[in-house]
């Protein structure tokens, strides 16, 4: 996912909110999670400004998420590393995220991502 394009997704919540009322839990779920899909193409643009041009060449795209509205997933795969780079452009990034969100942190799951 590089594009952040939600707009059909959020069509169908409207939708979804018409047929099943506006107090439905899991679609106000639904809500958070394309909220967040948004947000982090902001966050993305701003952080990727801050890097390195090395570092914006290997564009990374964090889908940065809300852990109490989104499925709980596998932990992260311990024995999976990453290539020095890769590994100093994260904690860059999350530097940078640090200063621009100032009470949340990152808490990376290197292996959900895609190349």
């Amino acid at each position: 996912l590089t594009d952040f394009d939600t707009k059909k997704e959020l069509m169908m919540i409207e939708l979804l909110k018409v047929r099943f009322g506006e107090d439905n839990s899991a679609i106000h779920n639904c809500e958070i999670m394309l909220k967040d899909l948004a947000d982090s193409k902001r966050i993305n643009s701003y952080v990727k400004s801050k890097l390195s041009e090395y570092e914006q060449k290997l564009n990374i795209n964090a889908i940065i998420v809300s852990g109490h509205f989104w499925p709980t997933s596998i932990e992260t795969d311990e024995t999976f590393k990453l290539h020095q780079d890769l590994q100093e452009t994260l904690k860059n990034y999350e530097k940078e995220y640090k200063q621009h969100k100032v009470s949340r942190k990152l808490d990376w799951k290197i292996n959900h991502g895609s190349m």
